[in-house]
């Protein structure tokens, strides 16, 4: 509340976090969920705990060293896009025509490294398949990043564009991730979208 004598304004009591929060943990609100029990988090005493905390993907640079040592890129995919939606409408003119190619975006510092150049095909293997994808410099990515986009397996015959195989040796990124139920957040059961890639120029 804004005073008219000069006096420094006070806070209202409903907002004197520092008081009303001086008996809580950690001097703050939290919040617990009863209904998802079961599964603790990373806390050394296996009790559940205060929601949310983060435990990191289940590949990861940080996470799994064991895995980036060979693999030591984090690929990860748009999923959705604006010139579609998952994997419809890759196969209409007016889109495709201004999204041609499966395409992934690098640092050019990083596709450099492995001798690759803006617009080569560019192989990506992570520990569960492997995809082939063009190289789209991109300097506004994480060096340690590549980011493709699902959805490569329809054709579009109008512009003799071909679709793309899902399995190894097409374009589908889903191939590169762990389709396994360990993958799968209990919360909200969704797999992960992450995972550690390793790159080569496409020599074939």
């Amino acid at each position: 509340m804004e005073r008219t004598d000069g006096a420094k304004p006070t806070e209202p009591e409903y907002q004197r976090y520092a008081e009303l929060f001086a008996d809580l943990p950690n001097g703050k609100v939290q919040c617990y969920n009863e209904i998802i029990g079961g599964k603790p988090n990373n806390r050394e005493d296996g009790e559940l705990g205060y929601l949310p905390v983060y435990v990191g993907p289940p590949e990861g640079i940080a996470e799994t060293p064991e895995i980036a040592a060979e693999y030591p890129l984090i690929f990860t995919d748009v999923h959705a896009h604006r010139l579609s939606v998952h994997s419809y409408f890759s196969n209409l003119p007016y889109l495709r025509e201004r999204n041609r190619l499966p395409w992934v975006k690098i640092n050019p510092a990083t596709a450099q490294q492995y001798g690759i150049e803006d617009g080569d095909w560019m192989k990506i293997e992570s520990p569960h398949g492997w995809v082939k994808m063009v190289a789209e410099y991109f300097e506004g990515i994480s060096p340690e990043v590549i980011m493709g986009k699902r959805g490569w397996w329809q054709d579009c015959e109008e512009l003799s564009e071909p679709g793309y195989e899902c399995f190894d040796g097409g374009s589908e990124v889903n191939n590169l991730y762990d389709a396994t139920i360990e993958n799968f957040d209990d919360f909200h059961s969704a797999m992960a979208k992450q995972t550690l890639v390793k790159i080569s120029k496409w020599e074939g």
